[in-house]
């Protein structure tokens, strides 16, 4: 029996270290993406020491409700709900392929001047991920009272570091002021708590950093783009496996 483990572990050790070719790359409608003031040297600093960095403000107001209005065009007809695992999650999600009718979301998220953005903060040479990656554009929407996600780290099934990116588009309580969902990570024995404004982009190593969004409350909605990147962009077998049970959980 021990032999049999054995075995099990190295096969398993294998399966982890095999890669498979990238794909097509994902390549979307040229769009003009206009910053506002952001500090390049300031976030990298900040995620050189933490793998994480918020930027507040990010965009120019015309990119951004243009961002916004055409990402929540796709809520009505593209929304799904998978409340099977709704210990874990419980939240809605809209996938990348109803997002493909976005010129300006993919726009965005194929953009070489936002990719660019993201290599100099976060000092990899990050690229787009396979295009039939479920992961690399999502749409995320908490509505209903109670609807968030449990602590987790994201799953990497790529080779090399798998970077998530969250677009604050929506974040809003019936008073007029953020909603009461905070976005906790840890680092180390420490714990952040962040509300992100709308405008805002936050760049973090998702597979490395722990963390969770709390629920929200009667009244209240919080909607975020999600996108992801990866400087080493060949999936490993084993790393399917672990995608597939990633996105029979969440949905996405």
């Amino acid at each position: 029996m021990k032999s049999y483990f054995v075995i099990l572990l190295l096969l398993l050790c294998c399966l982890g270290s095999v890669s498979l070719p990238k794909q097509n790359d994902c390549k979307g409608p040229n769009i003009q993406v206009a910053f506002n003031n952001v500090d390049i040297s300031f976030h990298a600093s900040q995620y050189k020491e933490n793998n994480i960095t918020l930027i507040e403000n990010a965009f120019s107001s015309s990119l951004f409700e243009m961002l916004k209005k055409e990402a929540l065009s796709t809520i009505q007809d593209g929304e799904s709900r998978n409340d099977a695992f709704k210990s874990i999650r419980k939240a809605g999600t809209v996938n990348a392929q109803a997002l493909e009718q976005s010129a300006t979301v993919k726009g965005l998220y194929t953009s070489p001047q936002f990719l660019s953005l993201l290599r100099n903060i976060t000092n990899l040479d990050l690229e787009r991920v396979n295009c039939n990656d479920n992961a690399s554009m999502n749409l995320l929407v908490y509505e209903k009272p109670g609807d968030f996600i449990a602590w987790h780290t994201d799953p990497n099934h790529y080779s090399g570091n798998r970077i998530t990116v969250l677009i604050s588009l929506i974040n809003e309580s019936s008073n007029n002021t953020l909603s009461s969902s905070f976005l906790q990570y840890r680092l180390g024995h420490e714990m952040h708590s962040i509300q992100m404004k709308p405008n805002s982009i936050l760049i973090f190593n998702g597979s490395k950093i722990l963390h969770q969004a709390t629920g929200i409350s009667n009244n209240e909605k919080r909607v975020q783009l999600s996108f992801t990147y990866c400087d080493i962009c060949k999936e490993t077998i084993f790393g399917k496996t672990i995608k597939w049970a990633k996105e029979t959980v969440l949905g996405y």
